[in-house]
């Protein structure tokens, strides 16, 4: 769905059915024989002229990757990980509109280029307004006095799958949640931290260089929304 949508906002025709794609993802899992694997659908505009001109490529291409996905380490969510804030600044959605999901990655990689060590899982970005936005892979969350909250859509961030599968099993449990305008000083202010993204799962952040998040532990409510998002996933595939 979110891959018709991104193609819509960009004038890219998707002629194959959602049908057909689970089809052809299920046989290309089956020919990987792989435990866990990580699916990526890319659609182009197909073959043509080179040139920007969209209208000299009329017929789409469509390519699915699987390959081999190895767990992250198991002290990455015993203990958490650490995350940098770059100076690179978020696209603004008035010229390139970060919730359209593409392959033009390099704002991503100009902020994950200023990582300070390889002790850096991720690196957060800030939008041209100074509001707290996402990672270069992840969505980013934080709980403050019990409240779950998480930079909103407007701020100029792709609206991750997990981080929509969190939102609603958190609404689900009552567990007090929403969407609001962060800055730096709430990461810093934070009881706890957590990045979000489909290979990660529920990742807690305890640490930026030099600092400590949410007490420099795993929190309680990231705790329950781990366990709660791996109950999640098999209750949607059944």
């Amino acid at each position: 769905a979110r891959l018709r949508r991104s193609a819509g906002r960009i004038g890219l025709a998707v002629p194959w059915s959602a049908a057909w794609l689970l089809r052809e993802l299920r046989r290309l899992l089956q020919a990987g024989k792989f435990p866990e694997a990580y699916l990526r659908l890319v659609v182009t505009r197909g073959p043509g002229d080179v040139n920007i001109c969209p209208s000299s490529c009329p017929s789409p291409t469509l390519v699915l990757f699987a390959r081999p996905l190895p767990p992250y380490p198991t002290a990455c969510y015993t203990q958490g990980v650490a995350i940098h804030l770059a100076k690179v600044r978020r696209n603004a959605r008035t010229a390139l509109d970060p919730n359209i999901k593409s392959g033009n990655y390099l704002n991503n990689i100009m902020a994950l280029r200023e990582a300070p060590g390889p002790g850096i899982t991720e690196v957060v970005m800030c939008n041209p307004e100074g509001e707290l936005t996402e990672g270069t892979t992840t969505n980013i969350f934080v709980v403050k006095k019990g409240v779950l909250l998480t930079p909103p859509v407007t701020a100029g961030i792709l609206e991750g799958v997990t981080r929509k599968i969190i939102l609603s099993s958190a609404r689900r449990h009552r567990l007090p949640c929403r969407e609001a305008p962060l800055y730096p000083r709430d990461l810093l202010a934070a009881d706890e931290v957590f990045l979000s993204s489909t290979t990660r799962g529920v990742m807690p952040v305890t640490g930026m260089p030099g600092k400590k998040l949410g007490k420099g532990r795993v929190g309680p409510i990231t705790s329950r929304l781990m366990l709660l998002y791996e109950a999640e996933i098999p209750r949607r595939l059944s």
